[in-house]
């Protein structure tokens, strides 16, 4: 089997890619700072490898010492806090440059980059312009080792699932209908007129995988992007994420959607051109439905 790096390796992304391969028998090494909480592993945070990223030179030491078939670099910063430039240009650019430099000395080695849908050419930066430079400039950056080494970026749509960030679009919803139990308490948000392709972690997790089995079919400087290549608005999603919770038999906050909240640089339209990906065989297991039901059971049931 494979021996993969995984940057990243205790988020929401990374912990699912890591729990995944390794079930499956490969040797995953989990890429983590050394300050990380290794919650979201459960039990293989004691059934794998680890490696501090935030020690260079036991990095190097470890590629020196290790032949890696793959690295994932799933590790990313949003810059959500105030000051916060300098550690998304140190994970989003520093890091995955650092890797691609030392993982070019293995052979054969697939790099995988995860980006964004946000990070589209035909996109303005908006309102998380350091991110989203960061992004772009780390797939301009890694096509320098395009001749060296196999780099595939994966753009991602909007992933959601249980155990993301909370303060996650996605999540911070579910949030606020689990703190509510009373129907006369009201969630306000902006028009959520934009449109959106959500796409379930378990479908992403999937693509991660079928890009790994079909490595050899795969060239350097490939683009895939991931989602389900349907549109929803952001609003239907809240809706519904309601209707999942009233099912299950939660009183619930009622969502009231005001204009006038709407905030400027957001993107208005986005969807995956999911081609690339199906010629490969694969295709997304969960419809919006399906996936919005499995995180709401998730939310409830505390996992």
């Amino acid at each position: 089997m494979y021996r993969i790096l995984i940057s990243g390796s205790t988020g929401f992304l990374g912990s699912k890619l890591l729990v995944h391969f390794a079930r499956l028998g490969c040797e995953v090494i989990g890429g983590k700072r050394s300050s990380s909480d290794l919650s979201r592993l459960g039990e293989y945070r004691n059934n794998v490898k680890f490696i501090n990223l935030d020690d260079p030179a036991a990095l190097k030491r470890f590629f020196e010492n290790k032949k890696i078939d793959c690295v994932i670099h799933a590790a990313c910063s949003y810059g959500r806090e105030p000051g916060s430039e300098f550690d998304v240009f140190d994970s989003n650019l520093t890091l995955p440059i650092r890797l691609a430099n030392l993982a070019k000395k293995n052979k054969n080695c697939l790099f995988l980059n995860t980006d964004t849908f946000f990070s589209k050419p035909e996109y303005d930066l908006g309102y998380m312009g350091a991110y989203v430079l960061s992004k772009r400039h780390c797939w301009e950056w890694l096509k320098i080792f395009i001749k060296d080494l196999k780099v595939i970026n994966v753009r991602l749509e909007h992933v959601y699932g249980p155990l993301d960030d909370r303060a996650k679009f996605v999540s911070w919803v579910c949030d606020q209908f689990m703190s509510h139990d009373n129907k006369k308490d009201a969630m306000v948000l902006s028009s959520c007129s934009q449109l959106r392709d959500f796409v379930y972690i378990d479908d992403v997790v999937s693509a991660f995988d079928t890009l790994l089995k079909s490595r050899s079919s795969l060239f350097s400087g490939q683009v895939f992007e991931v989602g389900t290549g349907a549109q929803t608005t952001v609003r239907e999603m809240v809706e519904c994420i309601e209707e999942a919770f009233i099912r299950s038999g939660k009183d619930v906050a009622q969502p009231i959607f005001d204009s006038s909240r709407n905030r400027t640089g957001e993107i208005q339209s986005s969807v995956a051109d999911t081609t690339e990906l199906e010629k490969l065989g694969w295709q997304p297991n969960f419809s919006l439905a399906e996936g919005v039901n499995s995180l709401v059971r998730a939310e409830i049931n505390g996992k």
